[in-house]
């Protein structure tokens, strides 16, 4: 079985299983459709369920996948766990897998520019982009900036990270 260990929310998770012959191991076609269930958080009930479809059915042989919408409207929030359920019946045996995967927001920056110092070829980018970098447990955060001899101090500011690039 294979997945995305994390999705964006807007984007889609992709997951698959093979399915084999309780007996020989053999590679065999369920005697139905897989069903998926998955949870937010080992909270029950699911959010989503489904059934799995078979892909490439002329060349393989017990090979499933599905393809679902990890958005709001289908329940997925932000940093929160998800775990998929796949259950599957081959010849009258019933198995089950079971993965989790993190949904992440989309991550928006919001850029404003300044000028270092004299050196116009030199900007610093603060970007809003959420508590995200080294800043997100360093409130006393200080960037030198070597090049110029400057320090740019992030003032307590969680949502800002620093990036120094050649202005074009």
């Amino acid at each position: 079985m294979g997945s995305q260990m994390r999705v964006t929310i807007g984007d889609f998770l992709t997951f698959g299983i093979c399915t084999h012959d309780p007996d020989t191991g053999e590679s065999t076609d369920t005697d139905f459709a897989p069903a998926y269930r998955i949870y937010e958080d080992e909270i029950a009930p699911p959010i989503l369920t489904g059934s799995m479809a078979k892909l490439d059915d002329a060349n393989t042989t017990g090979f499933y996948t599905e393809r679902i919408a990890c958005s709001e409207a289908n329940g997925f929030d932000d940093r929160k766990s998800y775990t998929v359920f796949i259950q599957a019946t081959v010849f009258g045996s019933t198995g089950g897998i079971s993965f989790t995967f993190v949904a992440r927001a989309r991550v928006v920056h919001e850029v404003a520019k300044v000028t270092v110092g004299h050196r116009p070829d030199l900007i610093v980018e603060l970007e809003a982009a959420g508590i995200i970098g080294e800043a997100e447990h360093r409130p006393d955060l200080i960037v030198e900036l070597a090049a110029v001899g400057m320090i740019v101090e992030l003032e307590h500011r969680f949502d800002l990270i620093v990036e120094l690039r050649a202005d074009p």
